[in-house]
């Protein structure tokens, strides 16, 4: 069950690799970099006093405690991305590997309920898509 559903998180078939631990925390990292991103979008048009909806900040809040995960996570990310994940398959056994990403993918739902880290993605998408900030031109400077 635990592999199968795996393979579908990973959007791989039959036969083909399924998503490693590091790689389940990083895609995890992404998202809640996106709630993130989500927050500082809201503070600014709070801050410029520019329309914002109610429910952008408690669909967000749903997903993550605001205050306490801001402090945790930044400095989380900052460590685990460029050192710890690039050699995670290094420290560990590939039993113990393994071992990891099954407790990874139980945490995940205990974590995100029965949708999973999927269902975590279609909240932020909608979260990102009312708030006006799904569109990353926005956000990319233009080429000189």
């Amino acid at each position: 069950m635990r592999d199968e559903s795996r393979r579908k998180r990973s959007g791989a078939k039959d036969g083909e690799e399924e998503v490693s631990p590091p790689e389940d925390l990083m895609r995890e990292h992404g998202v809640l970099n996106r709630i993130l991103l989500i927050y500082d979008e809201s503070v600014r048009r709070l801050r410029s006093q520019d329309e914002l909806s109610i429910d952008v900040i408690a669909g967000s809040a749903d997903i993550i405690r605001l205050q306490f995960f801001v402090r945790m996570y930044r400095p989380h990310a900052a460590r685990e991305d460029p050192i710890l994940f690039p050699a995670f398959r290094r420290i560990v056994t590939p039993k113990e590997f393994d071992a990891l990403g099954e407790q990874f993918e139980d945490k995940e739902y205990e974590l995100f309920g029965k949708e999973g880290f999927e269902g975590i993605v279609a909240q932020v998408e909608k979260i990102a898509h009312t708030l006006g900030s799904y569109d990353l031109n926005q956000f990319t400077p233009p080429a000189t």
